[in-house]
């Protein structure tokens, strides 16, 4: 099973991992899986056309995201 889950996308084994604490660790466990999910969001590409389109006064295209 652990070579398996070494092959997948680290981002999401971390998230899992949140999702499995989030219960025992109450609210701390659910304040840091939605501070990493906020974290690696806010460095997406998805994240920066946002940003970008913002600041040049546009509306943003998110077509390539979906």
């Amino acid at each position: 099973m652990a070579s398996e889950a070494v092959a997948l996308s680290p981002t999401a084994i971390k998230f899992l991992k949140h999702a499995f604490n989030a219960d025992s660790a109450h609210i701390f466990g659910q304040v840091k899986m939605a501070a990493d999910g906020l974290n690696a969001f806010v460095n997406s590409e998805e994240a920066e056309e946002g940003r970008n389109a913002f600041l040049e006064k546009r509306t943003p295209d998110f077509a390539r995201f979906r």
